[in-house]
């Protein structure tokens, strides 16, 4: 392993004085246990934006941050003000092959230091374990060209009963039922006692637009439909948990309103994929507009499963109630005017109304 280089004197020591931030941490040192530790520490950096990284010839330079480290006698704040230095092992790896360094924190006789961890050379290299009371900052692959990147490892560590901000890699247990931790996409995660789980942030809808599509018939190319001179689409959905509501409104303009060809659909908000094995239906109803005889329809939008589609359903007429997809079909003229129409064409004129509501379970 490379040889380490201690850290400055603790300003603790140096000053004799311990401020209102530090007492914090040391008290969440020793409060707070680490899953699977005989002690009453959870070993991390201290929360901030945490160290960085760079290489300077076959070292790696660690800038100055302040971490929670645990070893044989329990505990240790440590805190160092300035870069820290620490070599790599040479020999560097023969042509062709690489390996996996890392750069842990430890206590060693009173002091915080930083040393390497050694893999080993492949030309399918995999990373080394983190040996024990050790804290892993960083990870960098070594070629014989000496390190390349730096990747960061941290985790970070925290007061009693405070959320734990991790990486994305950190696979860490809770602590306890309930306990809490944050990523930094900002998304929080509970520990159950046997898995984590997402939090559901407070209830509030989300605004987007959403878009009617025509499928396209007999080659015709697909394509959006036109809802016309002031047409408008509003779209509002809420996300709990992996119940999804939304309330989509297409208003038809008072002129210019066309589209293709082919069954007319629309889609889920964005990221988002309905429940696997099982259809969904939720409601659906149009108002074709004081042109198509001020008639409402009352239908079912059908959206398959592990999709992202939904398929608006009407009856297919005034005495026929089995439902057909809504469809758009050319109108007399140029090829490219067609009017979206019910399955029994009734046709969406201008100042129609398309609603679409429903609670969908999405993945």
């Amino acid at each position: 392993m490379g040889n380490s280089l201690n850290s400055l004197v603790s300003p603790w020591a140096a000053t004799l004085k311990v401020t209102e931030s530090e007492a914090r941490l040391a008290l969440g040192a020793s409060w707070a246990k680490a899953p699977g530790s005989a002690y009453q520490a959870e070993t991390g950096v201290v929360e901030s934006t945490g160290p960085t990284a760079s290489v300077s010839g076959t070292s790696i330079v660690v800038t100055a941050h302040q971490a929670i480290v645990e070893n044989a006698s329990g505990p240790w704040v440590c805190t160092t003000t300035a870069s820290l230095t620490c070599p790599l092992d040479t020999p560097l790896p023969a042509s062709g092959q690489s390996r996996w360094d890392l750069i842990v924190g430890e206590v060693v006789s009173g002091e915080y230091r930083l040393r390497s961890v050694t893999g080993t050379a492949s030309s399918n290299p995999s990373v080394p374990g983190t040996p024990i009371n050790t804290i892993p900052l960083f990870r960098t692959r070594v070629t014989n060209a000496g390190p390349q990147e730096v990747i960061a490892l941290y985790s970070w560590t925290r007061a009693p009963g405070g959320i734990r901000l991790c990486e994305d890699w950190d696979t860490r247990n809770g602590s306890f039922e309930g306990d809490l931790r944050r990523f930094k996409s900002g998304q929080i995660e509970a520990w159950t006692g046997g898995k984590w789980v997402p939090m559901v942030s407070p209830a509030a809808w989300t605004q987007w637009t959403p878009v009617l599509s025509y499928a396209g018939e007999g080659g015709n190319p697909s394509g959006t439909v036109n809802l016309g001179v002031n047409g408008q689409a509003l779209g509002r959905y809420l996300v709990s948990g992996k119940r999804l509501d939304l309330a989509y409104t297409f208003f038809f303009g008072n002129s210019g309103v066309n589209a293709g060809t082919g069954t007319i659909t629309t889609t889920l908000p964005p990221g988002m994929t309905s429940r696997t094995g099982l259809e969904t239906h939720v409601l659906c109803v149009l108002y074709t507009g004081a042109e198509g005889g001020e008639k409402v329809f009352s239908g079912a939008c059908f959206l398959p499963p592990n999709s992202t589609v939904l398929q608006p359903r009407f009856p297919m007429n005034e005495s026929y109630t089995g439902l057909g997809n809504l469809k758009a079909a050319n109108a007399p003229g140029a090829a490219g005017t067609g009017i979206p129409q019910l399955p029994g064409k009734y046709p969406i004129t201008i100042s129609s109304v398309l609603s679409i509501t429903g609670t969908i379970e999405i993945q």
